[in-house]
């Protein structure tokens, strides 16, 4: 082997390392990247499970409130139901 042909593949082999660190240390900075934003993702998607158990106990609550009001309308009616009869009853008589 001549030198020069030792000298170009020393070149060529530098140059071959600096672009493979180049490339690693993109690729590096691809990979911190996409952590970053599944970071992200995972804390929205926590913070919107806690919002949607926080609408479901709220959901929860807002229908046994309306069962109770139902079940106290409903017992306002027969009550009212049953003074009517009785109302009638002595107009009958």
């Amino acid at each position: 082997m001549d030198a020069q042909y030792v000298a170009n593949l020393r070149s060529l082999s530098a140059e071959l390392g600096r672009l493979t660190t180049d490339e690693l240390a993109e690729k590096d900075e691809q990979v911190a990247e996409l952590v970053q934003r599944l970071e992200a993702v995972e804390r929205e998607r926590d913070e919107l499970r806690c919002r949607l158990d926080r609408l479901h106990l709220s959901a929860t609550r807002w229908a046994a409130d309306l069962r109770a009001l139902g079940e106290e309308l409903a017992r306002g009616a027969d009550k009212l139901e049953q003074g009517m009869t009785e109302v009638e009853q002595d107009w009958t008589s």
